[in-house]
This record gives structure tokens, sequence and C-alpha cells, in this order.
């Protein structure tokens, strides 16, 4: 591409008039060893002219936010896999110039129905997330299916279920392992399949952090909130065992499925294995489950109890429900609570004794929850500023 055809679309791009083809271009162009430096030079030149402002931290979030939903929603004909340091290139050009980003979700120089609900959607904070490293944040329900990113050596697909999936790029060799982790929110869950193949489903309000490629001997991850794991077998993973830590709890697997809860705040980490087998370690005590067993971990004394569960109970959620069979009342708002995101207040303790038997949808709104639950149990539940009042 001649200078003079960079210089004329970096002007378009700076007018807000520019083309998803046009932008595609000088995409590539940048790409190009033989066209990078012009492309700099050119918009250099375009920057020199401008008289700028500096922006301020949100509007530079804001921007870099509706750059990377650009990017990761392209039609399908044209999707490619965007490195997200070239986002950040984009946005920090588009940033200097001034230039409303919301050009670039359309092919015309109108504000499209898809920008206006970004505009309207809550921070990222109170969305699912992916973050690459300690820099890069990428809403996963802005996603569509289908969307792929890359970064650093690692590849992130959207599937057409929801699925989130990892893997290595080919060219990875020389890349230097960083942290990825997902985070959900509330009413959220989701499947992702890391690199080595092992799937773990994501409850609400859970996350996930593992490195780009498992370089160690140990396929190490950590873990806040409710997953459940199914992990490829050491023998088709170079004979790497898979390790799960949650707070002081470390769990040594090879080969299995098993559910873990282990939300900030609780004063307990529980373990269910399904099948294989997993050895535990917590506070220098090391146990081992068999299918059928759940350890209960108290955090205040490391205290560990080992118990038989229910097995469709444990992996209810998975499949969209809550189940409480003979449940404590306390631990059903708990679960209610980590699902709908309340807060509770601190006298929940006195419900420890009430047990109660239901299945609920998790699709139900919380307040025809609270109805049931009145129905079933001799309280009354209110809602307050995102606070449960019990009465």
């Amino acid at each position: 591409m001649r200078k003079n055809e960079i210089q004329f679309l970096i002007q378009k791009l700076m007018s807000n008039e520019i083309t998803l083809d046009e932008f595609e271009r000088l995409i590539a162009a940048s790409d190009d060893v033989n066209e990078t430096e012009i492309v700099a030079q050119v918009l250099d030149e375009a920057l020199l002219q401008e008289n700028t402002n500096e922006l301020s931290r949100d509007e530079y979030e804001q921007i870099l936010s509706n750059v990377d939903y650009y990017v990761l929603n392209l039609p399908k004909k044209t999707k490619k896999i965007f490195p997200i340091h070239k986002m950040v290139w984009w946005a920090v050009a588009c940033c200097s110039i001034i230039v409303p980003i919301f050009f670039l979700m359309t092919n015309n120089s109108e504000i499209s129905k898809e920008a206006v609900e970004l505009i309207q959607k809550p921070k990222l904070k109170d969305e699912s997330r992916v973050l690459f490293g300690k820099s890069s944040v990428i809403s996963l329900d802005s996603l569509h299916p289908g969307a792929e990113i890359a970064s650093g050596g690692i590849i992130l697909t959207k599937k057409a279920d929801g699925e989130i999936s990892y893997r290595n790029a080919a060219s990875d060799n020389h890349e230097k392992p960083f942290v990825v982790s997902i985070v959900t929110s509330a009413k959220d869950s989701y499947k992702c399949t890391l690199p080595d193949g092992s799937k773990i489903w994501l409850n609400a309000q859970s996350s996930l952090s593992f490195p780009s490629k498992f370089v160690e001997n140990e396929r190490v991850v950590n873990a806040t909130g409710e997953l459940f794991f199914e992990v490829v077998p050491s023998a088709r993973a170079g004979f790497k065992p898979f390790v799960v830590l949650s707070g002081e709890q470390r769990i040594r697997v090879l080969g299995t499925s098993f559910n873990v809860q282990a939300y900030s705040g609780r004063p307990y980490i529980t373990t269910s294995l399904i099948e294989g087998k997993i050895e535990l370690t917590t506070n220098n005590r090391r146990i081992e489950l068999n299918p059928g067993q759940e350890s209960f971990v108290e955090n205040s004394n490391k205290h560990i109890t080992i118990r038989k569960f229910d097995s469709e109970r444990v992996k209810a959620w998975m499949k969209g429900y809550f189940v409480f069979n003979n449940t404590a009342l306390e631990s059903a708002i708990e679960e209610l609570s980590n699902w709908y995101g309340f807060e509770i207040n601190s006298n929940i303790g006195r419900l420890a004794n009430e047990p109660i038997t239901a299945t609920i949808n998790r699709n139900v709104p919380i307040e025809s929850v609270l109805e049931s639950l009145e129905k079933i149990t001799s309280h009354k539940f209110q809602l307050k500023s995102n606070r449960l009042i019990i009465h």
C-alpha cells in the first residue's frame, strides 16, 4: 500500500468515515513488515497536527472496551484472530486524536444499536470476563459465538453453546507464559476447556487462573468460588499431575472429576469427588478422597471432616438447578447468595439447625424464590439495597 493510500485511510479514520473493509486494510498494513513503519509515520504526522487534550482514565477504558467489542464481533466472513496488542495500538491511536470510537461498530457514520447497548451496559467488573495477564480484560458476555482472540501464544474461542475454549498457538514456543483468568459474575456460569483438554465449569461469582502454557512439572491452577473439574489424566498430558489451589488447600489430581466450593468469605472449603482419586493437603495434613466422599475443611482451625454426599445435588448447579435435600437453611441461603449476588446479614448462623428440602430452577427471579421459602419455613425474607433481611 502506498503512503498516500495510508494517509487517506487514516484521514477517514480521524474523520469518523472509515468503513469496515478500510479499517481491516489499515490493520493488515500495520501487520506488514514492509508497511508498519509507514503506518506509524503517517499516524505520528496526523497526531502532531491535532490539538489534543488528555483523556480521563474512564474515557480511555471505555474506548478500549469498544475497540475490543468491535474486533471480537467482526462479521463471520471477514473475522480474523486479532492479537490484543493490535487492539491496544489502535485504541491508543484513537484516544490520542479524541475521535469517537463508536464508528468502529458500523460501516456508516451512524451509531449502531450495539454501540448504544454497550454504553448502557454495566462496568466490566460486573460482567463475566477473561483476563490476559494484568493489562487486558475482555467481557465474555460481549463475545459473539465463534469469536476468537489471541494473546501471547494462546487463542480463546467462544463456541456456539457458549463454552470458552483455550488452545496454544502453533507458534508460541518463544512466548513467555503469563496468567490467564476467567471470572464469572452473579447469575452467570461458564464452561471452559484448557489447552490440555481438561474441562471446568464455573458457577456464579467464581474464578479460575492458569498459566498460558503448562511448562512446569505440574499443571497448577487457582480456583475460587465453585467449580466442577473433569481433568485429563496425567498420562495424556506429559505425565504432569493436575493441581488445584483454593485458599490454603491443595488438591493433587491424577485424572478425575470433582467439585470444589471455596467462596471468599465463607468459613469452609468443600471438595466432592465424583470419580477417580485426589490427594488433598491443608495445614500440612494430607488425605486421599475416594469416589462418593467429600472433605469439609473449616478455614478457622483447618479441621477436616470426611463425609458422603449426593452427587446429583453437587452437580445440580451445572444443570441449572438448586437441589436442597434436608439442607440447613443457612447453607441454602448462602448458595442462593452466590448465584443471585445479594448480601447476607451476619446473624444467618441461627438458621443452621433448620433443614429444608426443595428443588429450584436457577432462572426463577429471586423474589419468587424468597416467596417459596416463606411457604416452607417460618421466616419472612426481604431484599433491601441488595441485602437479604430475615425476619
